[in-house]
């Protein structure tokens, strides 16, 4: 049960940073 979670955690982590760096490259080409 702990390594399903772990698991899923990993990937919304891997999300948001994915995220981040998108965003902040659209900001980076708008400037």
């Amino acid at each position: 049960m702990i390594k399903p979670f772990k698991g899923r955690a990993l990937v919304a982590d891997t999300g948001k940073l994915y995220l981040l760096i998108s965003f902040g490259t659209i900001e980076f080409r708008g400037l």
